[in-house]
C-alpha cells in the first residue's frame, strides 16, 4: 500500500489505497466496530505510518548491522588495497547486503583509520627515540617527568612575578 503511496505521491492514489484496505477489512468484526468512516479513516493512517516507522528503524538497523559486519570483513583482510577487496567482494555474503557506493565509503573511512593509527604509532617511536625523552625516562631514582614539569612551571612563575 505504500508503495502506491510513494511512487506516485498523488491523492488519487491514497483513495484507491483507503478503498482497497476497506474492501479487505469490511468483513471483519473489529473494521466493523468502529462505527465512524472517518475513526476507521485515521486508525488505518496511524496503522500505516507506524508500520512504515517499523519498516524504517529496521532497515536502518539492518544497514547498520551490515556496515559493521563489512568492516569485521576488512580487519579480516591481511590487505588494504581496495582492487585486492574486490575481488573477495564477490564471494562474501557480508558484502552483497550494502550498495557499491557504501562498501566504497567504509573502506575509505577504513583506510584513513588505519593511517591515523599508523601515524599515532609514528609519532611514539619519534618520542620514545628522543635522547631528552630517554634521559627522563631512565631517571629512576630521581625526580618524574610531571616532577620535573612542575619544578619548570614554578621557575616560570617566578621570573612573571
Amino acid at each position: 500500500m505504500s508503495v502506491v503511496l510513494n511512487l506516485t505521491g498523488l491523492q488519487g492514489a491514497v483513495t484507491i489505497v483507503k478503498m482497497e484496505a476497506i474492501s479487505i477489512f469490511e468483513h471483519d468484526e473489529r473494521f466493523k466496530s468502529v462505527e465512524r468512516a472517518k475513526d476507521r479513516e485515521d486508525l488505518f493512517e496511524y496503522y500505516v505510518e507506524e508500520l512504515e516507522k517499523k519498516e524504517h528503524a529496521k532497515a536502518l538497523e539492518e544497514q547498520k548491522d551490515n556496515r559493521v559486519e563489512y568492516l569485521e570483513f576488512l580487519k579480516s583482510c591481511d590487505f588494504i588495497k581496495w582492487r585486492k577487496v574486490q575481488d573477495l567482494l564477490e564471494t562474501d555474503e557480508r558484502c552483497s547486503r550494502l550498495e557499491k557506493i557504501d562498501r566504497l565509503e567504509i573502506f575509505q573511512e577504513y583506510i584513513r583509520d588505519l593511517q591515523s593509527e599508523e601515524e599515532e604509532q609514528r609519532k611514539l617511536r619519534m618520542i620514545k627515540d628522543f635522547a631528552a625523552y630517554l634521559v627522563v625516562s631512565s631517571n629512576t631514582s630521581g625526580s618524574t617527568a610531571k616532577d620535573l614539569f612542575t619544578d619548570v612551571m614554578d621557575e616560570l612563575e617566578k621570573q612573571v612575578k
